[in-house]
């Protein structure tokens, strides 16, 4: 009887190493999968906005040396965004957003623009960051604009010669008045790329600023688009049908796009749609998966806004 027991605890206990082995051998193979993939953002404080927001900006790799070469001190928010870009674009396991999330958010809340640990909307603080950093980069550079709808062409053409983000994301507009835009607004098209098709087009007078009102000094490297309704759903979409846009010889290719997702207890949450070197993945907070281009993109969400970059003629 004793033997039998000696035996059945040995049996057991044989088992359970095997188990424990083989759940070791399971989540190693997870975690080294996980460290071949883009880096994943971890989502502890109602951030889905802010994560997706970061992971566009990791995917604009001339935004991204900008900020490497920039010389603002480091308490700036262009040298803290600087900072948690360089870990997200580390392949690796998912990273805690909170240091850096405090960081930036204060910066920005500052004018009391975003609710802290609340969800906010992505479209508007990708529009934010770069109106902020460029107002950082113009005080760095001593360069004063007192009425940003009533600039002087002397001084947006200082602008475009000295600002690194005017060239990578602005666009100079006048009507009688000269001012300074970084954004684009559109009511969606079939595709993710129509809106900047249908913009250079001037098809449609739903989409700001007007193009007959407007003046690109030079072509931004970067088109960021925000949408006003929520028409595209980008369910059914292959990238492979994203044709490229061309303005004036130039072309435009898709880099990024936000996604947002209606759940079913009424909270919704912010995804990106990005691109690292040749590949395309979604990255959803922590989790990230590739994109296959000739597959349906198959995630039912709406598409909040998007990046196009410059192919050739880069801004450097």
């Amino acid at each position: 009887m004793v033997v039998d027991t000696i035996l059945s605890v040995w049996l057991l206990s044989c088992v359970l190493a095997i188990l424990i082995t083989i759940f070791i051998r399971i989540r190693r193979k997870i975690n080294k999968s996980k460290l071949l993939l883009p880096r994943g953002i971890e989502n502890k404080n109602c951030s889905s906005f802010f994560n997706s927001v970061m992971q566009t900006f990791a995917s604009l790799e001339c935004f991204f040396n900008y900020l490497k070469k920039s010389n603002q001190k480091n308490d700036s928010l262009t040298k803290s965004i600087y900072e948690f870009l360089k870990e997200i674009r580390e392949n690796g396991l998912p990273i805690d957003n909170r240091e850096y999330y405090k960081k930036i958010m204060s910066h920005l809340n500052e004018k009391e623009y975003f609710e802290f640990n609340e969800e906010n909307c992505a479209e508007e603080l990708f529009s934010c960051i770069i109106y902020q950093l460029f107002d950082e980069e113009l005080k760095y550079k001593n360069i004063k604009i007192y009425d940003s709808k009533d600039i002087s062409r002397k001084l947006i053409e200082r602008i475009q010669i000295e600002s690194r983000i005017f060239n990578l994301f602005g666009i100079a507009k006048y009507k009688n008045k000269h001012s300074i835009v970084f954004s684009m607004f559109s009511p969606g098209f079939n595709t993710i790329n129509g809106s900047l098709d249908e913009y250079h087009r001037r098809h449609d007078k739903d989409i700001l600023p007007d193009w007959d009102l407007l003046e690109f000094y030079i072509l931004p490297q970067y088109c960021f688009i925000a949408y006003t309704s929520d028409f595209l759903n980008v369910k059914k979409l292959k990238l492979d049908d994203e044709n490229d846009v061309i303005i004036k010889n130039k072309i435009y290719k898709l880099v990024s796009a936000g996604l947002f997702s209606q759940s079913l207890i009424n909270k919704g949450k912010y995804m990106s749609l990005s691109k690292r070197d040749i590949s395309f993945y979604l990255f959803d907070d922590e989790n990230v998966k590739e994109v296959i281009s000739k597959n349906q993109i198959n995630i039912n969400a709406e598409l909040v806004y998007s990046v196009h970059e410059l192919q050739n003629g880069k801004t450097e």
